[in-house]
């Protein structure tokens, strides 16, 4: 939203200097008031187009790819469970031992 609004702001102002120095009037006598709101419109067009290009082709592919890196990354992030009472292999060389859980000794 302060892109939109800071662009606003910027045309205002450069076409208020444009008025204030006659420079419109010199652009209409010169009859390139045509080629000027052109210019415009074809950077408004461009940007149109580029936009739906955005929004048909490039988020929909960018969504697709992000979803299946996730799901592939929860598919192999490793489920690490140690066993009692076995040697437990770690990693390739490393063992560990986990001894049996004990009970807390009842009070009555």
């Amino acid at each position: 939203m302060t892109l939109p609004m800071a662009v606003l702001v910027a045309v205002l102002y450069a076409f208020s200097h444009l008025a204030a120095d006659n420079e419109v009037t010199a652009m209409k006598r010169a009859r390139q008031r045509g080629r000027a709101a052109g210019a415009g419109a074809r950077r408004r067009d461009a940007r149109r187009r580029h936009r739906a290009l955005v929004d048909d082709q490039l988020l929909p592919r960018s969504n697709h790819r992000l979803r299946t890196l996730l799901v592939d990354i929860q598919r192999k992030k490793p489920t690490f469970q140690l066993k009692e009472q076995v040697i437990n292999e770690i990693m390739p060389g490393q063992f560990s031992c986990v001894p049996r859980a004990s009970t807390p000794p009842r009070t009555s």
